[in-house]
């Protein structure tokens, strides 16, 4: 697929041109060029799950050459915004779910992780992912857990389905395949679950027991 990008013109106080910043044009792909300022400018991208709380997700830097450095971010956030670090913070560009889906393309994958804590069997969501447009969505993906007090492994590889018809979320559900694990650690591993219109990909751990689980999955779209 052709991917989408952004540039990030650095404002005058900062020592850049001025320009406005075309937020819009993150698209899915999520591959942004930074242009426009003097070299050694630099600007910290963050994304964010619900627009409030925010995380970085990295700093980069300003080139001066007409094309710019290319950036690829794999978090698959659906709110994203950088600030300059140069001179002030003051909020370069910001962009949103509705924003993505004007821009992204008719088809197209990204990538999904996250990590979280368990200690009982309440199912709890490592990642999310918002469509931003209705279509048929596959996630492939791995699922890692340790228990933190011997280290024993587990390891679950998963094939799950949603869907995203008239705006709606669907979760259609998840298979699981054969599950490497030390014998004594058999967690339930996956499930999906749709909220505020993201999926949820969960991890099911076990009573009485701290876990800690890693996710990392590919989401294409059709």
């Amino acid at each position: 697929m052709s991917l989408s990008a952004i540039t990030i013109d650095v404002p005058t106080s900062a020592g850049g041109t001025g320009a406005a910043a075309d937020a819009s044009e993150l698209g899915q792909a999520r591959e942004f060029v930074i242009t426009g300022g003097a070299e050694g400018h630099t600007v910290l991208l963050q994304g964010s799950n619900d627009g409030v709380n925010w995380a970085d997700l990295g700093r980069y830097r300003v080139s001066s050459g007409a094309a710019g450095t290319k950036y690829q971010v794999n978090d698959g956030s659906p709110y994203y915004r950088a600030k300059r670090e140069t001179g002030s913070t003051a909020i370069v560009f910001s962009v949103s779910a509705a924003e993505l889906a004007a821009s992204s393309n008719a088809s197209g994958s990204s990538s999904v992780s996250g990590s979280v804590a368990t200690s009982d069997a309440t199912p709890t969501a490592v990642a999310s992912y918002t469509p931003s447009q209705d279509g048929s969505y596959g996630l492939t993906g791995m699922l890692i857990g340790r228990r933190v007090s011997d280290g024993a492994t587990f390891v679950q590889h998963f094939v799950a389905a949603a869907k995203r018809v008239g705006g709606t979320v669907t979760a259609v559900g998840a298979t699981t395949s054969a599950s490497p694990a030390d014998s004594s650690f058999s967690p339930a591993g996956v499930t999906l679950a749709v909220s505020g219109g993201a999926v949820l990909v969960r991890a099911t751990g076990v009573a009485a027991t701290s876990i800690q689980w890693q996710l990392h999955a590919t989401v294409g779209r059709a």
